[in-house]
């Protein structure tokens, strides 16, 4: 994120990839591809009996839509024609040609190589959908995305609320060594710094603070015991703040649930207040 981000000064916008595509994420796929199937297929001669000429015959047949006598006889040079139409492709088609890469002619010894490497490179590089099956499948929508950004984008919200939920996605879009943990942990600081603040309690816990808005008519009974399941989920003895936790069981898909999860929260509450003339900020 920005400087001008972190601080409030410009928009801040949630770099999941959902309807498109960047060089990293593509790239990253590439180098996804071609350890476990290019490199991994050049050991076999490349002849008609090859191992991967069935798979061959069906890219050019369905994907490359060329003939498929039109192969090139050697191998460098046939792979040589899939990275060109690799790059070349929209960014959907990238999705598309590594489907029929899961599910066609493609050895099952090259599939269970290539498939936990694609969802490798997809966590990494912030895409919104992760290989299951054969099939890419989304793991976020436009509507998640959009209450993170509104949330972030508030100006009538409380400011400590707001600084937690950017260090939250700060932590968890760090492309390079993304902190799920603690961007969790962040991501339900929001939370209690925003329930202490329209209860004028910075001391309260968040259960305490929770049900006075419950008692004051600003959260329904069933609303207050989620967010206090989900608060129990990140301090119990197997939660979150354990300092003992495996880390390594966290995803960037906990992490997102809890932001997108807080964000609402926080958004929802501005709403309530700014109705019944609580302070906000």
């Amino acid at each position: 994120m920005l400087f001008s981000q972190r601080m409030g000064l410009s928009p801040v916008r949630v770099q999941i990839q959902l309807n498109d595509m960047d060089n990293a994420l593509r790239v990253a796929l590439w180098n996804s591809y071609q350890p476990a199937v290019i490199a991994a297929g050049k050991k076999d001669a490349f002849s008609r009996n090859s191992p991967l000429m069935p798979y061959f015959q069906a890219l050019w047949d369905e994907v490359l839509h060329e003939p498929v006598d039109k192969i090139p006889s050697t191998y460098d040079r046939a792979t040589a024609e899939i990275r060109v139409h690799f790059f070349a492709i929209e960014w959907y088609r990238v999705y598309e040609f590594l489907e029929f890469s899961m599910s066609s002619a493609l050895p099952r010894y090259y599939r269970e190589r290539l498939a936990p490497r694609i969802n490798v490179a997809l966590e990494r590089e912030m895409s919104g959908y992760r290989l299951i099956g054969n099939l890419f499948s989304p793991i976020t929508d436009s509507q998640e995305i959009s209450n993170i950004e509104e949330a972030l984008n508030r100006n009538d919200a409380h400011a400590g609320a707001i600084s937690h939920l950017r260090t939250a996605l700060t932590l968890m879009s760090d492309r390079i060594n993304p902190d799920y943990r603690n961007s969790i942990k962040e991501s339900i600081s929001a939370v209690e710094s925003m329930a202490k603040h329209l209860t004028n309690n910075p001391k309260a816990s968040l259960g305490d603070a929770l049900l006075v808005l419950e008692k004051k008519g600003e959260m329904h009974n069933a609303l207050r015991r989620g967010l206090s399941s989900l608060y129990g989920y990140t301090s119990d003895a197997q939660g979150i703040r354990h300092a003992l936790m495996d880390e390594a069981n966290l995803t960037f898909v906990d992490a997102k649930f809890m932001l997108v999860a807080c964000s609402g929260f926080v958004n929802f509450m501005i709403g309530k207040s700014s109705r019944d003339g609580l302070p906000t900020n």
